[in-house]
């Protein structure tokens, strides 16, 4: 407490919550890169050390995705209930903040429909962090939290566009364009992310320079401002520059804008930059010419990439095809025209082309949403009841996001995991606008929003409590039943002929590994990125196409569970497979799998699989043999009209290809070519060809009758009846007893 003459002089309280210290590490971690602080001698930036230390070092990298998941979760479902509660909005922010909010929920969808396999967890994760950051600015902030956010986001930026300074001009860690010469990056990979930096924090600086009334805090933010201008100069990136030069003449024009109150001189300065990024823009990196040569890839590559990317939003038009799955969608569908230019980019250089591929046209609508709300808040200036400095930074913000809506016409400068800064930075400032703008506080109580929280919290515990009742209910007694055989599965005591392991050619056990679970010596029981890959791709199909069950799984279903396809049954065949990988080693599992899968015609083993299809023993397979049969496990068919040529030549294809993806180092390209081109002959094809060149025949019902007592045989220890079994069109019943 201070004392002066007669007056007692209290010091302001600054109270900084948890969630306002999370986004300021937030800020410095990806926008300032200061993570850890680049001294000389280490350039980068905090994002790779993130994933080293969350995600390559653990190895987990979907539990950090996960807890992103839930957070944000969390924060939508907080979100959508303020929004919904009678608040003094004007429309336009009201909209601002539902159209977010619903634009930010398609995140939480991604994970269920993504076309990107295997998931992208590594990238994917990135997006919650802007999505979050956006939800806890918007529901958690007030005017005067988001005034200092905003400052704090503006430094951020500062940091960054002064070690790009630094580094341009001690020629340190420069980014070399092929055609043009060096740019600077700064502590970023890119000058692409640099660049966006500088241009989102530029109109806000200038309007904190504007709002400042102490000098010191003046020259503080016209400093800043250099700095950002020559952190955009010398990335020396055209659509940056000429965003700018239309931000700075919506700053010097707009009647709102907080430099009409300025003095002459400053808005004339101001106009000079504008024309200044005008001209570079026409004539920097042209060689000479106002568009540029026609190998320039930052012109002429753009029309290219434009194409290209249009070619991967019709791929899947409506619900687009995930995070991150632009890279993978462009190299399937590469132009010879755009690859004579070298692209090296990995986005769509639109931010709609961007939004639309990643989350198709129902994302475009609610992007195309939120971006008119936000152009309609312009007319919320005109309020003269507003605080000066709250109007004057709300500005700022607003032209901010204008700018790069200009920038995204030719560029992804946002809403890209590559551009993890520049978006997080955006989130704050346009989360920050109906705060600023007398609109965002809310109008509940503190008690009120904290029962919110805790309603959200119960209904949350509760649905994840009865899902996991409702799941152990029908998983765990299918465990206790059969808690006894499995107790003596490690010993040989099987209910039908056993086949060992060693009497299987090897070659066969690595094409039924390669072909069912390539990851069967790496997954205890349960591979969690097949069954999650399967979801993805039943949810998107909206029929039962894909399981992925795991080798363990498949026998748990084939010896316990049964073959009907439910919600149950494939719980139980979780639990089932966990406890079978604590009981049995890898190999009992594989030979309890091969005398119990079904290979078709009848075969229910792999002993009788060889006779039927090839008469052979399972140690007498050749490589083409093995791929095919174990090709044709998740097809077996009934009848021998279903084996046409091309179903053969798909399934031993399918088993070949994943054969040399998974066991590359153990079989030659050579090998695996061979036994693509070797036809496959059936037994039946054999005794067939060979009865043509006999010129009696004694017995014509021979080959049919040593294939049906194969059959019979197998239903006869099955503990059957009767077995039917149709050859060649002619129906034959045989009768057996037990």
């Amino acid at each position: 407490m201070l004392v002066r003459g007669s007056r007692v002089c209290r010091p302001l309280p600054i109270s900084i919550s948890l969630w306002e210290m999370f986004v300021t590490i937030f800020l410095f971690l990806f926008v300032a890169g200061l993570g850890p602080i680049p001294l000389p001698g280490s350039a980068t930036i905090a994002l790779p050390y993130i994933n080293a230390l969350l995600v390559e070092s653990t190895g987990q990298e979907h539990f950090v995705y996960l807890a992103g998941y839930l957070i944000l979760l969390g924060l939508t479902a907080l979100s959508l209930m303020l929004v919904l509660q009678p608040q003094p909005d004007s429309a336009p922010l009201r909209w601002l903040k539902v159209s977010a909010t619903c634009f930010f929920s398609l995140y939480l969808l991604d994970w269920w429909i993504s076309t990107v396999e295997p998931y992208p967890y590594r990238y994917a994760w990135q997006p919650l962090c802007w999505a979050i950051v956006w939800h806890l600015v918007a529901t958690q902030s007030d005017s005067a939290k988001s005034i200092r956010l905003v400052k704090i986001a503006t430094i951020a930026a500062s940091i960054a566009a002064l070690y790009g300074v630094i580094y341009y001009i001690a020629n340190y860690n420069q980014f070399v364009t092929p055609g043009f010469g060096k740019r600077t990056a700064g502590v970023h990979v890119t000058p692409n992310v640099l660049y966006g930096i500088s241009l989102a924090a530029l109109p806000v600086s200038i309007c904190l320079t504007s709002a400042a009334r102490l000098r010191i805090e003046k020259l503080a933010w016209g400093t800043s401002s250099l700095l950002l201008i020559f952190g955009l100069l010398f990335t020396y990136t055209r659509t940056g520059w000429l965003a700018f030069a239309i931000a700075a003449a919506v700053l010097a024009a707009h009647p709102q804008s907080p430099m009409r109150g300025q003095p002459r001189y400053l808005r004339m300065l101001l106009s000079g930059v504008c024309l200044l990024f005008l001209l570079g823009t026409l004539t920097v990196r042209t060689q000479g010419r106002l568009v540029g040569v026609p190998e320039d890839r930052s012109f002429h590559g753009r029309f290219a990439i434009f194409e290209v990317a249009w070619r991967v939003c019709w791929q899947r038009p409506f619900l687009g095809q995930g995070v991150a799955s632009y890279n993978r969608a462009q190299q399937q569908l590469m132009t010879e025209r755009l690859k004579s230019f070298h692209p090296m980019n990995t986005e769509p250089k639109n931010i709609v082309l961007s939004v639309w591929s990643e989350h198709g046209a129902v994302g475009v609508c609610l992007f195309l949403l939120w971006v008119g709300s936000l152009v309609a808040t312009h007319r919320l200036f005109r309020n003269t009841e507003l605080p000066p400095d709250n109007r004057i930074i709300a500005f700022g913000c607003f032209t901010s996001g204008l700018s790069m809506l200009v920038a995204g016409i030719a560029d992804t400068p946002v809403l890209h995991a590559s551009r993890l800064g520049p978006t997080v930075q955006l989130m704050v400032y346009l989360a920050s606008l109906p705060h600023l703008l007398g609109g965002g506080d809310h109008v509940l109580s503190h008690d009120s929003a904290e029962h919110i929280e805790k309603r959200i919290m119960v209904y949350v515990g509760c649905v994840a409590g009865v899902l996991a009742a409702f799941g152990l209910s029908v998983a765990l007694p299918a465990v206790w039943k059969f808690e006894t055989q499995l107790q003596v599965f490690p010993e040989k005591v099987e209910r039908r002929p056993n086949v060992a392991l060693h009497e299987v050619e090897s070659v066969f056990i690595d094409c039924l590994i390669a072909s069912e679970d390539g990851n069967f010596y790496q997954h205890h029981g349960v591979d969690w990125q097949a069954l999650h890959r399967a979801l993805r791709v039943n949810i998107r199909s909206l029929s039962y196409k894909q399981g992925g069950s795991t080798i363990t799984m498949q026998t748990a279903r084939y010896l316990f569970v049964g073959r009907e396809k439910s919600l149950s049954r494939k719980l139980a065949e979780i639990l089932l497979a966990l406890e079978m990988e604590k009981r049995l080693s890898k190999e009992r599992i594989l030979e309890l799998y091969l005398n119990s899968a079904r290979f078709g015609l009848g075969a229910e083993d792999i002993g009788t699989a060889c006779r039927v299809y090839f008469g052979k023993q399972p140690k007498e397979l050749t490589l083409a043999e093995s791929a095919f049969l174990a090709g044709v496990l998740p097809e077996p068919p009934k009848r021998r009209e279903e084996l046409t040529l091309e179903k053969v030549e798909r399934c031993k294809r399918r088993a070949l290809s994943r054969l040399g993806y998974f066991f590359g180092w153990r079989y030659s390209p050579e090998q695996i070519e061979r036994a693509m081109r070797e036809k496959i002959v059936f037994v039946w094809e054999k005794r067939r060809s060979l009865r043509l060149t006999q010129p009696v025949f004694q017995d014509n019902t021979r080959d049919t009758s040593e294939v049906l007592l194969v059959v019979c045989y197998q239903h006869q220890v099955m503990n059957q009846r009767h077995c039917c079994y149709q050859d060649v069109g002619v129906l034959n019943r045989c009768a057996l007893t037990k």
